[in-house]
């Protein structure tokens, strides 16, 4: 029931000075609006209050207009990122504060209406909560199903090259930039219909302050970040994906950097799961196994060159022993023999005798690195004299 006493009372009360104060204290009570716009913040409060003044003035509760203003103003903190419960906290202390204005204005002929004025204050609370509430999940899963489309087709569009006008567009509605360094990794589980990561993966991810998009494939997971090293993003990986095999890729620049590094963490990946040298674990990173995961990815096109070379290493063991041996002792002859336990010249014979089979000298520094690339050196443990010469 309207009160002219209580109408009197609000018209007492300075509107301005009551909002300057409620957004002084929300914005310091409350850091989380500094991702809030400080003008488009104060312009809110003000809405608030005049609202709540109007409906006091009136000896009613909130609703109405005033109602839809604030689940208008909720689903716009849930895609600013604010959360709901500090939301309602925000309202809270400006409810406070224009208690605190209402008792400082009241006087002799006013104060009797401030129990009123308190009862109304706290009746209209239950339906502001729950309207900004029900605005703010709404919007909130909107927010999430857009953010989950524009991960996936952001690595649909780096997987096909194309970097332009949508990729960045979908770029900015996840907060990535579309100029910065990216690092990507991809990551795949055997035996399983489809490679999804682990919830624990991404809060970990988000945890370590990094920004990212993730593409779920039937195979294959893969994520492009912002704001995480290849080594932290490695450790992460072999932490939390351990049932699997993944990899990182370098940190390349711009949207197009991005891409590229998802073909490096797929490479990466490649040589994980088929076990190359440097590999032997469920983490790689391209930068340390780059060389085999390459000749890995192009072993067709290579094997007219690599797989006579590779039969010779498999029908004369001692001599590739003897070329791994040499390549080992920094191509020094006696250093070599002595790790096989043979006389100089039976190792200067073996290394001779491999270069005639397959016409790579490993003597020469382009014919050892050929050499090792078909033996596949990294992976050889077998370093002893079996006696033949």
């Amino acid at each position: 029931m309207k009160d002219a006493r209580l109408a009197l009372l609000c018209t007492k009360v300075d509107a301005e000075a009551l909002s300057d104060r409620s957004l002084a204290r929300i914005r310091h009570e409350l850091p989380d609006y500094a991702l809030v716009d400080a003008a488009e913040h104060a312009q809110a409060v003000a809405l608030q209050h005049r609202n709540q003044l109007d409906a006091l003035a009136e000896g009613r509760v909130i609703s109405g207009e005033a109602l839809g203003a604030a689940a208008v103003l909720a689903g716009r903190r849930a895609r600013q990122g604010i959360d709901i419960e500090v939301l309602i906290g925000a309202f809270h202390l400006g409810n406070e504060t224009l208690w605190e204005a209402l008792t400082q204005a009241a006087d002799a002929d006013t104060e009797d209406v401030l129990p009123q004025a308190a009862s109304l204050l706290f009746a209209s609370l239950p339906a502001l909560a729950a309207t900004m509430a029900s605005a703010h999940a709404e919007a909130s899963q909107a927010l999430h199903t857009r953010r989950i489309t524009a991960s996936q087709r952001l690595i649909e569009l780096l997987l096909a090259g194309s970097v332009e006008t949508e990729a960045r567009a979908h770029a900015r509605t996840l907060g990535l930039d579309a100029e910065g360094d990216f690092v990507a990794l991809a990551w795949t589980r055997e035996g399983a219909p489809t490679a999804v990561l682990p919830a624990g993966f991404l809060r970990r991810l988000e945890a370590m302050g990094a920004l990212f998009a993730v593409g779920q494939f039937a195979e294959e997971s893969l994520v492009v970040c912002q704001g995480v090293d290849p080594v932290a993003l490695e450790h992460l990986g072999a932490q939390t994906l351990d049932r699997g095999h993944g990899g990182v890729g370098l940190v390349r620049h711009a949207l197009h950097g991005a891409a590229t590094s998802l073909g490096d963490a797929r490479l990466a990946m490649t040589a994980v799961r088929a076990g190359l040298p440097g590999a032997d674990r469920t983490m790689a990173r391209f930068e340390e196994v780059w060389a085999d995961a390459c000749m890995h990815q192009d072993s067709a096109r290579l094997a007219a060159i690599l797989d006579p070379v590779r039969q010779v290493a498999t029908d004369h063991r001692h001599l590739a022993d003897a070329v791994v041996a040499f390549a080992g002792a920094d191509m020094q002859v006696a250093r070599a023999a002595e790790q096989l336990h043979l006389h100089p010249n039976s190792l200067s014979y073996r290394l001779d005798r491999w270069g005639k089979l397959t016409g790579w000298h490993p003597r020469t520094f382009h014919g050892l690195r050929k050499s090792l690339a078909a033996i596949g050196a990294p992976s050889r443990t077998r370093l002893v004299d079996d006696g033949r010469r």
